[in-house]
């Protein structure tokens, strides 16, 4: 056989494995489960509202909402931070896969826990079999530039092989 007729062979069958390749549905579920309670949430306040003192009354305490007017600083930063950390996950979660970071059956670490710090996010990340945290260190360039942070510090849990800690840094600390 040709070294042409190899590379043929090769893509045809790179290409059958990743259509092959689905994920599975407890994956999706817990991939956008932030998304799914905030959906709810904002479904029951809005029911009530309307319930309570109607359309109009609703309608005015939404804009108001969106507006900012009525929210102090400290909320809105908060949630802006809560909304953050439900982007970083996604983004991270995609620049494993643009930067090749994943198991062979495809899949990339999923996403346990995160929680925000002073310096920026915290986010935690269970790793599939064939996926070690050397393996999304050698990408901390890209998720970085992902999560549109200045750097990302990656760490694997002490004890844990398949737990790795992602610190995405966008604030600098006055003592470092």
């Amino acid at each position: 056989m040709s070294r042409h007729r190899h590379e043929e062979r090769f893509l045809r069958d790179l290409q059958q494995a990743a259509e092959r390749r689905r994920r599975h549905p407890l994956d999706e579920v817990w991939t956008w489960r932030r998304e799914a309670v905030a959906l709810v949430a904002w479904g029951g306040a809005g029911w009530w509202t309307v319930r309570a003192g109607g359309p109009l009354v609703a309608g005015a305490v939404l804009v108001l909402l969106v507006g900012g007017v009525v929210v102090p600083r400290p909320a809105r930063d908060r949630a802006s931070g809560y909304v953050r950390l439900a982007i970083c996950e996604h983004r991270i979660r995609r620049a494993c896969w643009e930067a090749g970071v994943h198991s062979r059956s495809g899949r990339r670490p999923l996403g346990v826990s995160a929680r925000l710090t002073r310096r920026g996010e915290r986010l935690r990340f269970w790793c599939p079999a064939g996926v070690a945290a050397a393996d999304l260190s050698g990408a901390s360039e890209l998720v970085a530039a992902a999560c549109f942070a200045s750097r990302v510090e990656i760490r694997p849990v002490p004890g844990r092989a398949d737990l790795v800690t992602v610190e995405v840094v966008r604030r600098q600390d006055e003592a470092t």
